[in-house]
């Protein structure tokens, strides 16, 4: 939670439902992370250089 930009005073007065649904939050967008790590890898090991450029250019890249 610190790493997101919670304070640790902050944290401490927080319920545990709040916590709980951070945590939730934080797994649910770790995965969606791993999910495009693993989409990219893909196309970077399959694809050609056309569908490369336009993953670069959907990720804000130079492609």
């Amino acid at each position: 939670m610190i790493k997101a930009g919670h304070r640790w005073e902050e944290i401490q007065n927080y319920t545990f439902a709040q916590i709980k649904l951070f945590l939730e939050c934080s797994a649910e967008l770790e995965a969606e992370d791993r999910r495009n790590q693993l989409m990219l890898t893909a196309i970077g090991a399959q694809g050609n250089d056309k569908s490369i450029k336009k993953a670069l250019k959907g990720l804000g890249g130079h492609g």
